[in-house]
């Protein structure tokens, strides 16, 4: 008989319940823990992020004339 009840609330164990440090007998639902992980691209060499701005560059003209504008 002693095992139908809860050591801690003294409730009857007739549903499942979850026992918090504040004793509050309630349940708080999932812990709200830190975003999960994202996998982020590693980061460019200088000599890469020069040559994709250059090519960047070289098709602005191409598109729009010499100063890169209409």
């Amino acid at each position: 008989m002693a095992d139908d009840y809860c050591l801690v609330c003294g409730q009857p164990l007739t549903w499942a319940h979850d026992h918090q440090p504040d004793l509050s007998g309630l349940d708080d639902g999932p812990p709200l823990g830190r975003k999960p992980y994202t996998r982020t691209a590693p980061p460019k060499s200088a000599d890469e992020i020069r040559e994709i701005r250059a090519r960047a560059w070289e098709t602005r003209r191409a598109k729009y004339g010499q100063h890169g504008h209409r």
